[in-house]
């Protein structure tokens, strides 16, 4: 399962023996990283390939999605939409609210040079790719999960393309 680092989750390099705290991610270095809170290291970022724990469960760094493949199950509110998900979308240039199209997902893209790297987590289709703001609707393929946009947004705030604002 692909996962990315959220707000206050504790990760590990492979020479650290403690714990730190991401504060956030950041689209801003040279590949995707997260600032560490202030205290938990003399860092004030680490980027992804260096991370090998995420709250306990070991990742692996996934080169093309620039995201981690947990190696065991990571607790989540939401979880990331997964290649074999099925994503709604309301059409663009439609005003009406119910012109929505599905889409099944092939792969997920973050800090993307083709796509710009302040277009935030990217989840693609077969033909284009969609920011997370774009999901209305969202079918696992493996398991049920309740699905809201709004508080699935704010849980992964950082992943948002820059400039963003969400309803509160």
């Amino acid at each position: 399962m692909f996962v990315v680092p959220v707000k206050g989750d504790k990760i590990k390099t492979k020479d650290d023996s403690n714990p730190r705290v991401v504060s956030s991610y950041t689209s801003l270095k040279d590949e995707p990283a997260v600032y560490l809170t202030a205290g938990s290291s003399q860092d004030r970022f680490l980027y992804f390939s260096d991370i090998v724990e995420i709250n306990g469960v070991a990742v692996e760094y996934d080169s093309t999605s620039k995201t981690f493949n947990a190696l065991g199950p990571l607790k989540r509110k939401y979880n990331i939409p997964q290649p074999g998900d099925t994503i709604t979308i309301k059409l663009q240039d439609v005003n009406y609210k119910d012109e929505t199209e599905e889409i099944d997902i092939d792969s997920i893209k973050l800090h993307s040079k083709k796509n710009g790297p302040g277009r935030g987590l990217l989840v693609c289709g077969q033909k284009s790719c969609f920011a997370l703001t774009d999901i209305l609707d969202l079918k696992r393929k493996s398991w049920t999960e309740t699905f809201n946009p709004t508080k699935f947004q704010k849980y992964y705030f950082d992943y948002l393309p820059l400039g963003i604002k969400i309803k509160q």
